[in-house]
């Protein structure tokens, strides 16, 4: 019976260790995540039903806030981003990788992406913020963040 409790404190320790350097890699809860200094806890494609298409840029404690919904040809395309800041100019692109066009359309829903997202704190200071969806600019304002 001691072997089965080793074997179990043994699978409990990687367990942890595997989620503190998960954590701590990223300096954020678990989620999608870059070095580039935002965090998403949402980025998804899914189907419309009854959801609205809208684009959001706030400002929470020395962070941005993005929030956002907007369509796209196909519902299972992968969701990706391109983040930068450069001096006091903030960029997000949100776009998909598209899969094989659709030939079928039985069965199938509009498409749209999902986002809610917010930049690690950042220096005081006046930003000019662009957001962007498939490369085209939906967004532009300047935030101050204090």
């Amino acid at each position: 019976m001691s072997t089965f409790w080793n074997v179990v404190a043994v699978i409990f320790i990687v367990g942890v260790v595997l989620l503190v350097t998960d954590i701590t890699a990223d300096g954020a809860d678990p989620g999608v995540s870059t070095d580039a200094g935002i965090h998403f806890t949402d980025l998804e494609t899914e189907c419309r039903y009854g959801k609205n298409i809208f684009t959001d840029i706030g400002k929470q404690d020395n962070s941005i806030t993005f929030q956002g919904r907007f369509h796209v040809s196909d519902p299972d395309s992968d969701v990706d981003y391109d983040f930068s800041v450069s001096g006091n100019q903030i960029n997000l692109n949100i776009f998909t990788e598209d899969l094989e066009p659709l030939t079928d359309y039985q069965d199938t829903c509009t498409g749209l992406v999902a986002y809610d997202g917010k930049t690690r704190s950042l220096e005081p200071g006046l930003y000019d913020i662009n957001l962007m969806h498939q490369g085209e600019k939906v967004e532009e304002v300047s935030i101050r963040v204090r």
